[in-house]
C-alpha cells in the first residue's frame, strides 16, 4: 500500500540553513555604494553542501579594513604585508573560503536569512569540488580519445 500525501500548495523549504562552518565559492559580485557613499562591493556565496545562497558585503572603509584583510587571507588572494591590490568583483568570482554562516534575526516581514560572519583563515584556501563524470558522458568522442592516445606515443 502506498503513502497518502496531501499538496498544501505551499513552499516549506526553510529560508536558511543551520549556522556553522561551510565551504562556499563567490558565485556573483557587485560594485556599488554604501548608504554613507562608500565603495562596496556586495558577494553573493554559494555553499557547497548543502548548496544555499549567501551573502555578505565588503565595504572600503579604515573601519573595515581588517574584514577586507581577513577575506583576502581566506580566499588565497592577500599579498605581501603593505602592498597595494586592486579588487575588482570579477577578480572575485570562482574565489573560495571557509565561512562561518549565521541565522539572522527575523526581518519586519518576519523573514529569516543567513550571513556570513566570519571568513575562516586558518583550515587554508578549500579546493576546487571534483566532479565526477562517466567516460561515456564525456564531451569528446571515441575517434578524439584514440587519438589523444596516439600523441602519447610520439617518439620526442
Amino acid at each position: 500500500m502506498s503513502p497518502k500525501f496531501q499538496y498544501d500548495g505551499e513552499d516549506n523549504r526553510p529560508d536558511y540553513i543551520p549556522a556553522g562552518v561551510y565551504t562556499a565559492t563567490v558565485i556573483d559580485a557587485k560594485e556599488g555604494q554604501s548608504q554613507a557613499g562608500n565603495e562596496k562591493i556586495r558577494l553573493t556565496w554559494q555553499t557547497d553542501s548543502p548548496k544555499w545562497k549567501v551573502w555578505d558585503t565588503l565595504v572600503f572603509t579604515k573601519n573595515s579594513k581588517w574584514k577586507i584583510d581577513t577575506f583576502l587571507v581566506a580566499v588565497g588572494m592577500a599579498p605581501a604585508k603593505g602592498k597595494e591590490i586592486d579588487i575588482t568583483p570579477e577578480g572575485l568570482i570562482g574565489a573560495r573560503a571557509f565561512v562561518q554562516v549565521v541565522v539572522d534575526p527575523p526581518d519586519d516581514n518576519g523573514k529569516v536569512w543567513n550571513s556570513i560572519a566570519k571568513y575562516i583563515t586558518d583550515r587554508g584556501v578549500p579546493e576546487q569540488p571534483k566532479v565526477e563524470v562517466e567516460e561515456d558522458k564525456l564531451p569528446m568522442g571515441k575517434e578524439e580519445k584514440k587519438a589523444d592516445k596516439d600523441i602519447d606515443n610520439l617518439p620526442f
